[in-house]
Protein backbone atom coordinates (compact mmCIF):
# COMPACT_ATOMS: atom_id res chain seq x y z
CA UNK A 1 0.00 0.00 0.00
CA UNK A 2 1.15 3.83 -1.29
CA UNK A 3 1.75 6.03 1.70
CA UNK A 4 -0.80 8.90 1.01
CA UNK A 5 0.49 12.62 0.55
CA UNK A 6 -1.21 14.66 2.34
CA UNK A 7 0.50 18.15 2.10
CA UNK A 8 3.19 19.85 0.87
CA UNK A 9 5.66 22.95 1.71
CA UNK A 10 5.89 25.46 -1.01
CA UNK A 11 7.74 28.86 -1.41
CA UNK A 12 5.32 31.34 -3.02
CA UNK A 13 5.17 34.96 -3.92
CA UNK A 14 2.19 36.55 -3.33
CA UNK A 15 1.04 40.69 -3.61
CA UNK A 16 1.30 42.57 -0.19
CA UNK A 17 0.96 46.38 0.29
CA UNK A 18 4.06 48.21 1.73
CA UNK A 19 3.28 51.22 3.51
CA UNK A 20 6.51 53.46 4.19
CA UNK A 21 6.58 55.87 6.71
CA UNK A 22 8.73 58.95 7.31
CA UNK A 23 7.03 60.40 10.27
CA UNK A 24 4.29 59.13 12.30
CA UNK A 25 3.62 62.36 13.96
CA UNK A 26 2.85 64.30 11.19
CA UNK A 27 -1.16 65.82 11.95
CA UNK A 28 -2.26 64.48 8.25
CA UNK A 29 -1.20 60.96 8.08
CA UNK A 30 -4.57 59.48 9.01
CA UNK A 31 -6.42 61.58 6.88
CA UNK A 32 -3.91 60.93 3.94
CA UNK A 33 -4.34 56.98 4.42
CA UNK A 34 -7.95 57.17 4.74
CA UNK A 35 -8.38 58.83 1.44
CA UNK A 36 -6.69 56.35 0.00
CA UNK A 37 -8.27 53.65 1.02
CA UNK A 38 -11.83 55.58 0.45
CA UNK A 39 -10.40 56.38 -3.05
CA UNK A 40 -9.31 52.77 -3.67
CA UNK A 41 -11.52 50.38 -1.05
CA UNK A 42 -11.56 47.75 -4.57
CA UNK A 43 -7.10 47.36 -4.01
CA UNK A 44 -7.26 47.78 -0.23
CA UNK A 45 -10.43 45.42 0.94
CA UNK A 46 -8.48 42.37 2.73
CA UNK A 47 -5.44 43.59 0.99
CA UNK A 48 -2.50 42.14 3.82
CA UNK A 49 -0.43 45.07 4.59
CA UNK A 50 3.22 45.38 6.01
CA UNK A 51 4.50 48.27 7.67
CA UNK A 52 7.87 49.48 6.87
CA UNK A 53 9.48 52.05 9.69
CA UNK A 54 13.49 51.80 7.89
CA UNK A 55 12.78 55.55 8.02
CA UNK A 56 11.54 56.77 11.02
CA UNK A 57 13.15 58.22 13.81
CA UNK A 58 14.14 56.96 17.17
CA UNK A 59 11.36 59.89 18.53
CA UNK A 60 8.90 58.20 16.53
CA UNK A 61 9.19 55.33 18.90
CA UNK A 62 6.70 57.19 21.64
CA UNK A 63 4.13 57.76 19.28
CA UNK A 64 4.14 53.54 17.72
CA UNK A 65 1.72 52.01 20.04
CA UNK A 66 -0.92 55.33 19.56
CA UNK A 67 0.11 54.92 15.43
CA UNK A 68 -0.67 51.47 15.23
CA UNK A 69 -4.23 51.75 16.97
CA UNK A 70 -5.43 54.24 15.48
CA UNK A 71 -4.03 52.29 12.10
CA UNK A 72 -5.55 49.11 12.55
CA UNK A 73 -8.95 51.60 13.32
CA UNK A 74 -9.09 52.52 9.87
CA UNK A 75 -9.61 48.89 8.50
CA UNK A 76 -6.18 48.13 7.28
CA UNK A 77 -4.58 44.31 7.43
CA UNK A 78 -1.55 44.88 9.23
CA UNK A 79 0.12 41.25 9.26
CA UNK A 80 3.40 42.71 10.04
CA UNK A 81 6.37 45.41 9.93
CA UNK A 82 9.58 45.33 7.63
CA UNK A 83 12.58 47.83 7.85
CA UNK A 84 13.14 47.34 11.72
CA UNK A 85 16.60 48.61 12.24
CA UNK A 86 17.87 48.40 15.86
CA UNK A 87 16.46 45.87 19.12
CA UNK A 88 14.38 48.95 20.48
CA UNK A 89 12.07 48.70 17.11
CA UNK A 90 11.79 45.19 17.43
CA UNK A 91 11.03 44.54 20.96
CA UNK A 92 8.20 47.37 20.13
CA UNK A 93 6.83 45.35 17.18
CA UNK A 94 7.04 42.14 19.41
CA UNK A 95 4.92 43.74 22.07
CA UNK A 96 2.17 44.92 19.75
CA UNK A 97 2.13 40.74 18.22
CA UNK A 98 3.08 41.99 14.68
CA UNK A 99 5.57 39.58 12.82
CA UNK A 100 9.18 41.56 11.60
CA UNK A 101 9.67 40.90 8.16
CA UNK A 102 13.77 40.82 6.93
CA UNK A 103 13.77 42.72 3.60
CA UNK A 104 15.66 41.16 0.60
CA UNK A 105 17.12 42.72 -2.55
CA UNK A 106 15.93 41.70 -6.03
CA UNK A 107 18.36 40.31 -7.90
CA UNK A 108 16.92 41.10 -11.19
CA UNK A 109 17.83 44.59 -11.48
CA UNK A 110 20.98 45.42 -13.71
CA UNK A 111 23.18 48.32 -13.01
CA UNK A 112 25.67 49.71 -16.00
CA UNK A 113 27.56 52.40 -16.88
CA UNK A 114 26.40 56.25 -17.85
CA UNK A 115 25.20 56.70 -21.31
CA UNK A 116 23.88 59.58 -23.57
CA UNK A 117 20.20 60.42 -22.58
CA UNK A 118 17.54 61.11 -25.46
CA UNK A 119 15.69 64.29 -25.95
CA UNK A 120 11.84 64.08 -25.27
CA UNK A 121 8.61 66.48 -26.07
CA UNK A 122 4.94 66.57 -25.84
CA UNK A 123 5.24 67.15 -22.55
CA UNK A 124 3.01 68.05 -19.40
CA UNK A 125 4.82 70.22 -17.11
CA UNK A 126 4.08 70.52 -13.55
CA UNK A 127 6.18 73.32 -11.06
CA UNK A 128 4.29 72.63 -7.92
CA UNK A 129 5.53 69.65 -5.45
CA UNK A 130 3.05 66.75 -5.70
CA UNK A 131 1.36 66.59 -2.15
CA UNK A 132 0.85 63.18 -0.07
CA UNK A 133 -1.88 61.56 -1.49
CA UNK A 134 -2.23 63.58 -4.82
CA UNK A 135 -2.54 61.47 -7.83
CA UNK A 136 -0.85 62.92 -11.56
CA UNK A 137 -1.61 61.23 -14.88
CA UNK A 138 -0.08 62.60 -18.09
CA UNK A 139 -2.23 60.73 -20.38
CA UNK A 140 -0.89 60.22 -24.57
CA UNK A 141 2.45 62.71 -22.69
CA UNK A 142 5.17 62.59 -20.99
CA UNK A 143 5.34 63.97 -17.62
CA UNK A 144 7.84 66.48 -16.59
CA UNK A 145 7.42 67.64 -12.67
CA UNK A 146 10.00 70.94 -11.84
CA UNK A 147 9.57 69.85 -8.04
CA UNK A 148 9.05 67.31 -5.35
CA UNK A 149 7.14 64.50 -4.92
CA UNK A 150 6.22 63.44 -1.53
CA UNK A 151 5.50 60.83 0.07
CA UNK A 152 2.26 59.14 -0.75
CA UNK A 153 1.76 60.96 -4.05
CA UNK A 154 1.71 59.13 -6.85
CA UNK A 155 2.47 60.55 -10.33
CA UNK A 156 1.64 58.38 -14.22
CA UNK A 157 2.15 58.63 -17.84
CA UNK A 158 1.84 56.60 -20.89
CA UNK A 159 5.18 57.92 -21.90
CA UNK A 160 8.27 59.21 -19.81
CA UNK A 161 8.68 60.68 -16.55
CA UNK A 162 10.76 63.42 -15.23
CA UNK A 163 11.51 64.49 -11.69
CA UNK A 164 13.37 67.42 -11.16
CA UNK A 165 13.10 67.14 -7.46
CA UNK A 166 13.39 64.79 -4.31
CA UNK A 167 11.33 61.69 -5.41
CA UNK A 168 10.11 60.12 -2.16
CA UNK A 169 6.52 58.46 -3.58
CA UNK A 170 5.70 56.30 -6.42
CA UNK A 171 6.11 57.18 -10.31
CA UNK A 172 4.73 54.69 -12.90
CA UNK A 173 5.68 55.64 -16.74
CA UNK A 174 4.89 53.67 -19.73
CA UNK A 175 1.62 53.18 -18.21
CA UNK A 176 0.21 52.73 -21.90
CA UNK A 177 2.70 49.60 -21.51
CA UNK A 178 5.16 51.09 -23.51
CA UNK A 179 8.59 49.64 -22.92
CA UNK A 180 10.67 52.01 -24.31
CA UNK A 181 9.13 54.62 -22.07
CA UNK A 182 11.79 55.70 -19.09
CA UNK A 183 11.90 57.55 -15.77
CA UNK A 184 14.47 60.08 -14.46
CA UNK A 185 14.70 61.99 -10.92
CA UNK A 186 17.55 64.11 -9.59
CA UNK A 187 17.04 62.52 -6.00
CA UNK A 188 16.02 59.16 -5.48
CA UNK A 189 13.85 58.22 -2.50
CA UNK A 190 11.10 56.82 -4.49
CA UNK A 191 8.74 54.50 -2.65
CA UNK A 192 7.62 52.55 -5.90
CA UNK A 193 8.81 52.81 -9.42
CA UNK A 194 7.34 50.99 -12.38
CA UNK A 195 8.11 51.15 -16.18
CA UNK A 196 5.12 49.31 -18.31
CA UNK A 197 4.34 46.83 -15.49
CA UNK A 198 8.28 46.41 -14.33
CA UNK A 199 8.43 47.43 -10.74
CA UNK A 200 9.98 47.41 -7.39
CA UNK A 201 9.76 49.04 -4.44
CA UNK A 202 12.79 51.20 -2.52
CA UNK A 203 14.55 48.00 -0.47
CA UNK A 204 14.96 46.96 -4.43
CA UNK A 205 17.89 49.28 -5.20
CA UNK A 206 21.41 50.05 -4.22
CA UNK A 207 21.71 52.64 -1.65
CA UNK A 208 24.68 54.05 -3.84
CA UNK A 209 21.86 55.31 -5.88
CA UNK A 210 19.80 56.31 -2.82
CA UNK A 211 19.82 60.18 -3.52
CA UNK A 212 21.37 60.15 -6.56
CA UNK A 213 20.67 61.60 -9.68
CA UNK A 214 19.28 58.25 -11.86
CA UNK A 215 17.25 56.74 -14.75
CA UNK A 216 15.27 53.74 -15.06
CA UNK A 217 14.20 51.67 -18.20
CA UNK A 218 13.44 48.20 -19.40
CA UNK A 219 16.71 46.02 -20.55
CA UNK A 220 15.89 42.77 -22.18
CA UNK A 221 12.63 42.79 -20.45
CA UNK A 222 14.25 43.55 -16.67
CA UNK A 223 14.08 46.75 -14.98
CA UNK A 224 17.44 48.76 -15.20
CA UNK A 225 18.92 51.57 -13.08
CA UNK A 226 21.61 54.03 -14.16
CA UNK A 227 23.35 56.99 -12.46
CA UNK A 228 24.28 60.18 -14.63
CA UNK A 229 25.55 63.72 -14.43
CA UNK A 230 23.52 67.07 -14.32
Amino acid sequence: MFNKVCLKFKIKNFNILVIYLYDIKEKNIYKTIKNKIKNFSYFFKKMPCIINIKYLSEEDQYFWKYFHKKLSNLGLCIIGVSGCNNKIWEKIITRNGLLIFKEQINKKIFYEKKNKITKINNNYIIDKPIRSGQTIYAKKKNLIIMNTVNSGAEVIADGDIHIYGIMRGRASAGASKDTKSQIFCTKLYAEFISIAGKNWINENVLNSYLGKPVRFYIKNDILTIQKFSL
